[in-house]
């Protein structure tokens, strides 16, 4: 769920393009893998019940733009929380860093 555009953001925003392909790319997958946690626990707190489990359903079966589709349709702005979640995760890597 995380775009192109985002990972982008993120290596220009932390500098990751100095780093080696290969640290450059582990560091990624674990504020990815991070992002995707956040991101979750800020779906499931906006979503019902039902949808929660229609979500988790969806997730565990379906390809991750049919997971995106469906989070669309009930998330208004879920492109916009994407964004926000991976912000807030980068700041926290930031501050973490210093």
């Amino acid at each position: 769920m995380i775009t192109e555009e985002i990972k982008k953001n993120i290596i220009k925003e932390l500098g990751l393009e100095s780093l080696s392909a290969e640290k450059a790319e582990e560091v990624m997958t674990k504020l990815e893998q991070n992002i995707e946690r956040s991101l979750t626990l800020e779906i499931l707190d906006l979503l019902n019940v039902g949808d929660q489990q229609e979500f988790m359903k969806i997730a565990e079966t379906e390809s991750d733009e049919d997971v995106k589709s469906f989070l669309e349709s009930k998330i208004p702005n879920f492109d916009s929380l994407t964004k926000a979640v991976a912000e807030s995760v980068v700041k926290e890597f930031k501050d973490f860093s210093k």
